[in-house]
């Protein structure tokens, strides 16, 4: 059986008003004492030409429509936005974290880990010397193979000359 068809208008408009749900959220956010109606209003008004509806009203119905189905998810987001603004780095946190870092560093700095430090630089750069050195014979067999196939094609063009033979053309140089 087949299921049951919706009478009327379908739900929804399809328009996308996350934006002016999530600046309700954040005003809410800012001010517990504002309502939700009144947070509305202010984006509405504060966003004219922004929005698509008929009308204020239309606008504020249709976000007060989404706000009821999404009210918790949109306060959840806007707290961690909020929280998120207020984790500002401060200079004191800045030399605090340096000090560690200095003091980590320090505590390191021991001959044993600087002589395996000198061995493991040595280890990657003799690595990486090895590396482009068959990049370049790579390179070098690859110019022999075009100054080989260059002069079979020169030896081909000369025997074709004579007149005795006729060889099928391989590549053009």
């Amino acid at each position: 059986m087949t299921a049951k068809r919706l009478r009327g208008r379908p739900l929804g408009s399809g328009i996308n008003d996350d934006r002016f749900l999530n600046e309700v959220a954040d005003l809410l956010q800012a001010n517990p004492r504002l309502k939700a109606r009144a947070a509305m209003r202010q984006v509405i008004t504060a966003r004219v030409g922004l929005w698509v509806a008929a009308s204020e009203d239309a606008m504020l119905y249709r976000l007060q429509v989404k706000w009821r189905a999404r009210k918790t998810s949109l306060l959840d987001t806007a707290r961690q936005r909020a929280e998120s603004r207020e984790r500002t780095v401060t200079l004191g946190d800045l030399i605090t974290v340096g000090a560690e870092i200095y003091s980590a560093y320090r505590a390191w700095k021991t001959p044993e880990n600087m002589r395996k430090l000198a061995t493991a630089v040595t280890e990657i750069s003799e690595t990486a010397n090895r590396f482009v050195e068959s990049v370049a014979e790579i390179h070098r067999a690859m110019a022999r193979r075009g100054e080989e196939l260059q002069r079979l094609v020169e030896a081909a063009r000369r025997v074709e000359q004579m007149g005795r033979i006729q060889i099928p053309r391989i590549a053009q140089f």
